[in-house]
């Protein structure tokens, strides 16, 4: 059960029929309210409720059923216990994306660096999402950001990336202009109960025609 009172946080899983010493069942997937973490090398799947963290069972989930764990009607109970995340200031996440060249030359690669900045005391887990203006194609991503381009969208990703408290975290992206001209573009971030936007206007110019010979 999920312990929370007047709110559903995820559905209680029953199971019925349990045999003393056989294996307690896990704790199943339900879309939208739980996530798989890893535990000791080992996938396992908790619940997640907006604003908490979640600490574990209690009590301690027993890997086999137990008649010491039951109550007088032979029910066994484990009740998913939370702790309230730090109260976010959402004022205080910054997104700034800045280019490398304000004139780039069309076809020649250049970077976007998008600023992640947090003021406040605890650390924030943000996912950026930064879609591509159709003037642009996308060359690569840094090995160390962990970004991911998808091309029918034409949108780079970077998922769970953690803004440090009082800091920043930067993201790169490189890519090439296509056409001449002014070009948009617009990086987001969103995390828990927040989103804040970076955007900037380039000017890409095509390349210098050589000279003509001297006669």
């Amino acid at each position: 059960t999920d312990g929370v009172e007047n709110q559903i946080v995820f559905a209680d899983q029953k199971t019925a029929g349990l045999e003393a010493g056989k294996a307690t069942p896990a704790f199943q997937e339900e879309a939208g309210k739980t996530e798989t973490v890893m535990v000791d090398g080992t996938s396992i799947v908790v619940p997640v409720r907006s604003g908490y963290t979640f600490e574990g069972w209690a009590p301690a989930i027993n890997s086999k059923v137990s008649v010491d764990d039951a109550d007088a009607n032979g029910v066994i109970t484990y009740t998913a216990t939370w702790s309230k995340k730090p109260e976010i200031d959402n004022t205080k996440i910054n997104v700034t994306k800045t280019p490398s060249e304000e004139y780039p030359v069309v076809g020649e690669e250049f970077k976007y660096t998008i600023t992640l900045t947090n003021g406040n005391s605890t650390d924030v887990v943000a996912t950026v999402k930064d879609v591509l203006n159709p003037k642009l194609n996308f060359s690569r991503v840094s090995e160390t950001d962990g970004g991911e381009y998808d091309e029918a969208t034409c949108t780079v990703t970077w998922a769970n990336m953690t803004i440090p408290a009082n800091g920043s975290k930067n993201l790169h992206v490189w890519v090439k202009a296509n056409e001449a001209g002014e070009i948009y573009n617009e990086a987001k971030a969103e995390w828990d109960g927040g989103s804040s936007s970076g955007n900037t206007t380039i000017t890409a110019k095509n390349p210098e025609k050589p000279a003509p010979p001297t006669p």
